[in-house]
C-alpha cells in the first residue's frame, strides 16, 4: 500500500496537484495537514458566499478583496484553477471592469466545488490517520 492517503480522488490532479499536498503533509504532518484542509474547506465556502453576495450587490471593492484572498489561499493549497480564476476577477476589479468581474465571479462556485471536494476528502484522511499510523509514510 502507498504511504499517501487513498482519499485522493482522480480529479485531484486537476484541482490540486499531489506534490503540493505532499509538501504540506511533510511540513506539518498528516494530522495537522488534515486540519488545515478542513479549515481551507470552511474558509473557502465562506469566501465563495461573500463573493456571491458582493457580485449580487455590485460591491466591486469587496469582490476584489475576497477574490484576492481566495486566490492566495487556493494557490497555497495547489488549487491552480481556482487561484487563476480569482486572480482574473481581482484584475478585472482593479481595472474597473466590473461587468467582466461579475461574469467571472459567476464561475467561482463551480470551480470551487472541485477544490472543496478534494480538500474535504484529504481533511477526512487526516482525521483517520490521527491515530499515529504512519507505517506507510516511507514511500
Amino acid at each position: 500500500m502507498s504511504a499517501k492517503p487513498d482519499t485522493m480522488p482522480p480529479s485531484a490532479g486537476k484541482a490540486g496537484p499531489n506534490p503540493v499536498f505532499d509538501n504540506i503533509v511533510r511540513a506539518v504532518g498528516q494530522e495537522r495537514a488534515g486540519r488545515l484542509f478542513v479549515d481551507f474547506t470552511a474558509d473557502t465556502k465562506d469566501r465563495v458566499e461573500r463573493i456571491d453576495h458582493a457580485t449580487a450587490a455590485g460591491d466591486v471593492a469587496t469582490l476584489q478583496k475576497e477574490a484576492h484572498d481566495l486566490r492566495g489561499t487556493a494557490g497555497h493549497f495547489g488549487f491552480q484553477d481556482l487561484s487563476d480564476l480569482t486572480g482574473e476577477i481581482e484584475t478585472a476589479c482593479r481595472n474597473g471592469d466590473a461587468a467582466h468581474a461579475r461574469e467571472l465571479a459567476r464561475r467561482v462556485q463551480r470551480t470551487a466545488e472541485a477544490a472543496l471536494e478534494v480538500a474535504a476528502a484529504y481533511g477526512r484522511s487526516g482525521d483517520e490517520d490521527a491515530g499515529g499510523n504512519d507505517s506507510d509514510s516511507h514511500i
